[in-house]
């Protein structure tokens, strides 16, 4: 019999309407004839309740008991869906991460999942109800420090079973070529490749981790991006570049609230020596999982200065402020500029850094609409701008007004 992997996050189980729709889903391929496990993470409103709460009893709250506090949430989410799935007249069992043996702080892959618990559900004819994905990725930092593994879960989960595919239900009917909070009636990408799903995850698309892409790449197993409001639509399908068609649109992804660092330290005059101590801090970000991009380093001639400069989320600039001023010796006490409030504006599609139609295109309409922009990154799959945050959507129109205009002049392929 084939088997089916249905992943709901928090948000689409945050009312009894949509568990019970989650729990229509669910019945409904299990009497199609898959054989399903479902997996769930906790609501993250009632996660943030229960941290609040805590905090306010423990200013040190074990790191043990917080995770089984995040792991009580989950436990009540997996067994609200599993009830709504009985009411609907199907067996379901509920089933906890730690009957898994992941262990926390750890990554999830395929080979740590002990799947015996699920596979005894399935055999009895019952729809597996896995709740799990909040852990605690850095127990130094609270409640930043926690992260939603449950869709790696997911596609681990598939793996482990043999599952035929997975499906990730969202808010909308699968990924469109930009935002349409930003743009009206974009095109709906049909299909992704995996590498190109990544990126986009990586720019800030907020379907899926990229993460758990990188896992289902590797694993080679089908993934359905669909609409829980819109269950009959079938939505965008992630699968290898073979799988997919061959007229996939650009896409335009926009990942708000960054703050730019740069840091300007004096040296010898004549010399080329950069910045001090920067293979230290880097690590150090590594370490705590904080992202950066956009990284350059600058020499002037005409002055005895180094000057390093990168991006990263606002919400981790305090740990990088610390950081910075922990190393500020080390970093030859360099003065420092932050500036917050910018958004990263990201084109992707296979090749576009090296299409110079649609590059020279963008920037030539961004520069007569006047947006600034700070700093530009190019890899094979994308083109990133990073912009003034109240630019963000005019200039998303701008860019996909663009790709339309490029698309119906030269009939270019994006692929």
């Amino acid at each position: 019999m084939a088997r089916l992997v249905q992943k709901f996050d928090g948000s689409s189980l945050s009312d009894p309407e949509r568990i019970l729709q989650a729990a229509r889903l669910a019945v409904a391929a299990h009497k199609d004839g898959y054989e399903v496990a479902s997996v769930v993470s906790a609501s993250r409103q009632d996660i943030k309740n229960c941290l609040s709460f805590a905090s306010n009893l423990s200013t040190q709250p074990n790191t043990r008991e917080i995770q089984n506090l995040l792991t009580a949430c989950e436990q009540m989410t997996s067994t609200l869906l599993s009830l709504a799935i009985e009411s609907l007249g199907c067996s379901s069992r509920s089933i906890l991460t730690q009957s898994l043996g992941l262990e926390a702080y750890k990554k999830i892959g395929a080979d740590d999942l002990n799947s015996a618990a699920v596979e005894t559900c399935l055999e009895r004819g019952e729809i597996a109800v896995v709740g799990g994905g909040a852990m605690i990725s850095d127990p130094r930092s609270l409640p930043t420090g926690i992260s939603d593994c449950s869709d790696t879960l997911a596609i681990a989960l598939g793996s482990a079973i043999d599952a035929d595919k997975c499906e990730c239900f969202i808010d909308s009917n699968g990924l469109f070529v930009a935002d349409p909070q930003y743009v009206s009636r974009p095109g709906r990408i049909s299909s992704l490749a995996y590498e190109q799903a990544t990126e986009w995850s990586r720019c800030g698309a907020n379907f899926m981790s990229a993460e758990a892409l990188e896992l289902a790449s590797d694993l080679q197993l089908p993934i359905y991006i669909r609409s829980l409001p819109d269950p009959q639509d079938r939505g965008t399908l992630i699968s290898h570049s073979l799988a997919v068609s061959g007229d996939t649109a650009c896409g335009i992804v926009v990942d708000n609230n960054f703050a730019s660092l740069s840091m300007t330290s004096e040296t010898e005059a004549g010399t080329s020596e950069p910045i001090k101590g920067v293979a230290s801090i880097f690590l150090r970000f590594g370490e705590l999982g904080i992202d950066t991009d956009m990284l350059f380093m600058l020499s002037h001639e005409d002055q005895p200065v180094h000057e390093l400069g990168f991006v990263v989320k606002e919400e981790t600039l305090p740990q990088v402020l610390r950081i910075i001023e922990a190393n500020s010796e080390r970093l030859a006490l360099p003065l420092l500029h932050v500036e917050k409030g910018y958004s990263r504006v990201s084109v992707i599609s296979n090749g576009v850094a090296d299409m110079p139609l649609i590059v020279c295109q963008i920037f030539e309409k961004l520069n007569g609409a006047h947006l600034p922009v700070k700093l530009v990154s190019t890899t094979n799959l994308r083109i990133s701008l990073l912009i003034p945050g109240e630019f963000a959507a005019y200039a998303v129109k701008v860019i996909h007004d663009v790709i339309g205009y490029v698309q119906a002049k030269d009939e270019l392929e994006f692929s």
